[in-house]
This record gives structure tokens, sequence and C-alpha cells, in this order.
């Protein structure tokens, strides 16, 4: 897989990865590299027919994230697809391979944003294949990696990589944001949000003077990982607002998945009880159209006053905010990262 970036190493990137969606490719180099970099040597050391060893196997498998956006996601399909098929080796002769691959791989926690690709799933003798999302048995299927996705209804890569089937009309939902899921994976779909970035704030120049900054910044492929991850925040004299209701689930699930000791399943069991519920997505939904509100109303009392006034009454507004919302933030404490 090329990792150049350059116009013809991304064209021939994509390429691979939409060979690999439609199952004509098999795992990268790349995924074969990280693989054995972090999991094949916790796998070569374990004794899968002993109980206390497979035990420890979980728990260290538990302390390792995994965090794909866009062709990333099909990495993170590619990584599972690499684990699944050297435990099946290791496995040969027992009944139920698969329901036991299927139990130490849930241990992994993978979360997947603008994914353009479809999740591995096992079968119960072993075989490895992809899930279409409109299969009858999706939601019992048994999806590799515990996995919690996000994508927006008209996000254009996800279109083209997927074909719709992901984000066609049939998933419409009437909360404005869809939930479903596998056994070991969860997705949520965003009807509602703009792919517009939002931000009010003020600039002090070095000529001691003071500017009023506004933005609206449109993404035309909807797919920026901004317009996934922007939430409503303060960064210094800047207030940010959301571009999609999904956000804080998105900020919720990539903060809990790195604190030290959380296992997959309870991972992703947490997130879903938390914000899959039709009432805590109703909320989202309410919060984010409170604040589009917000937003377009500061902008109109901005435009429709002077400079001055609308200069003083911006600067109030912001400084109220920043001090309202970073009274409100917790601090994170996020354990040592090992990166590859």
């Amino acid at each position: 897989m090329p990792l150049d970036e350059n116009a013809d190493d991304t064209l021939e990137l994509t390429h691979y990865m939409e060979r690999y969606c439609h199952g004509t490719e098999g795992p990268s180099d790349f995924s074969h590299e990280i693989y054995n970099a972090l999991y094949a040597p916790l796998i070569e050391a374990t004794d899968l027919g002993n109980a206390d060893d497979i035990a420890s196997l979980k728990k260290q498998l538990s302390r390792i994230s995994l965090v794909g956006y866009s062709y990333g996601g099909n990495l993170v399909q590619q990584i599972a697809e690499n684990m699944a098929r050297d435990l099946s080796q290791k496995l040969t002769g027992e009944e139920d391979k698969g329901i036991k691959i299927y139990d130490i791989c849930r241990s992994v926690k993978a979360l997947n944003i603008g994914p353009v690709a479809r999740l591995n799933h096992i079968e119960q003798d072993g075989r490895i294949s992809q899930i279409r999302h409109d299969d009858p048995y999706y939601s019992e299927a048994l999806t590799l990696f515990s996995q919690t996705s996000f994508l927006m209804r008209n996000d254009k890569i996800v279109q083209r990589t997927l074909e719709n089937e992901l984000v066609g009309d049939q998933l419409k939902s009437e909360i404005g944001i869809e939930a479903r899921g596998t056994q070991s994976s969860s997705m949520f779909i965003d009807y509602v949000g703009r792919p517009q970035h939002k931000l009010i704030g003020y600039q002090d120049l070095n000529i001691r003077a003071q500017f009023a900054k506004v933005a609206t910044n449109f993404d035309f492929l909807l797919h920026d990982m901004r317009t996934y991850m922007n939430v409503h925040e303060a960064k210094g004299a800047l207030v940010v607002f959301p571009t999609l209701a999904i956000a804080p689930i998105l900020r919720d699930a990539s903060a809990a998945m790195l604190q030290d000791g959380v296992d997959g399943r309870d991972w992703l069991n947490s997130l879903n009880q938390k914000h899959a519920t039709a009432d805590a997505r109703k909320a989202l939904v309410q919060s984010f159209d409170q604040l589009d509100e917000e937003f377009r109303t500061v902008i109109n009392t901005y435009e429709e006053s002077t400079y001055a006034e609308g200069f003083e009454y911006l600067k109030n507004y912001v400084e109220s905010k920043v001090a309202t919302l970073n009274s409100d933030k917790k601090p994170l404490t996020i354990p040592p990262i090992r990166q590859y």
C-alpha cells in the first residue's frame, strides 16, 4: 500500500481500498506490519488451550486501541482479519473455533470515523467475510473487534466507496441520529448535521487593535475530520460550535477507549447504554439544534449592529461562553500511548 502523499499514490491507495471493500484484495503489507508489531507477539506467546493464558491475552489486547479515519478504517478491518487468521491457524481442529476467535478479538477496541469499509465478521467455522448492513442477519453477526463507527448521511466519500450501502434512504431516522449494530459493534449515523465549521471569537493584533473573528467554512466533501470531531468548546478567545449532532458521542468514545484497563466489550456496552437509546439521541439532536440557532442569532445580531456595538456584543458573548464552557470542563487523564 503506498504511503507517499502525492496524486498518483493517493489514487493507487483509493483503488486498492475499493478492491478490498469489494472482497477482491487481501490485507495490505502495511496492515501486516502493524499487526506484526502490536498483536502477533502476544498471540504467539499464548497457549490457546490454557484458560489463564487466554485471559491474560485478552487483558493485553484491551490495552491497544485502534482509531481509523476514512480509509484508515479499512486498515482496522485488515488488522482484524490478520488476527483472526493467525488465531485460526493455532486453533486447527477445534470445534466452533469461530466463536473462540470472536471471544478473544472482542477485547480489542476500534473506532471508525467516516468509515469506507464493511466490517469483517467471522462464521462459526472460522471463515472470515464482510457483512453488509442490509443483510437480514446483520444484527446477529460476530464482528471482529469491539467497534463503533460514526458517519454523516451525506458524506460523499462514504457514499462513493460503499455505493450508498451505509447511507441509503432506508436508514433514515425520525430522531435525526440512527443507532444500529451487531453483537460486537455499533454505528451512529447523523442526519441533521450541516457541513459547516462554525466559530465565533476575536483576535488581538500587535498594533493594539482587536478584530472580530467569525467563520463558517464549508466542507465540500462532508468528510473532513473536523466535520466529525467539532464539539461546542472554547479555545482561547474562540468558541467552536458542533458540525454534527453525533460529535459528542465520538468525543466520549475516543476518551473512554484510552482509559487503562477498559476491555473492548465493556467499552462498547457502556457507550451504547449511554448514547444509543432513543431518548439520548433525541437529547443530542435537541442540543445541536439549540446551538445552531444560538450561532445564527449571534451572527445576525452582530451583522445588524455598528462595528463598535457589534464587536462589544460579540466579545462579551465569547468571554461569557469561554468562562462557562471551561468551568464545566473536566481534566482527562490519558495513559501513555504507544504509537506505531
